[in-house]
């Protein structure tokens, strides 16, 4: 995913990422910025739901 930048709710001021798919179509996404920044469970192991990839 690429993070194309933060924007605000327009009615409850929650702040949102907005992202777009790196394959396929690259469609647009938006997730509250807590989800996007909490931790996930995978194989038993507590990571983070995205992590920064460097080009």
């Amino acid at each position: 995913y690429v993070v194309l930048g933060v924007a605000t709710h327009s009615e409850t001021r929650e702040l949102l990422v907005v992202y777009r798919t790196d394959y396929g179509d690259r469609s647009l996404w938006v997730r509250p910025l807590a989800m996007f920044q909490e931790q996930v469970t995978v194989e038993g192991q507590l990571v983070p739901r995205f992590s920064w990839i460097p080009d």
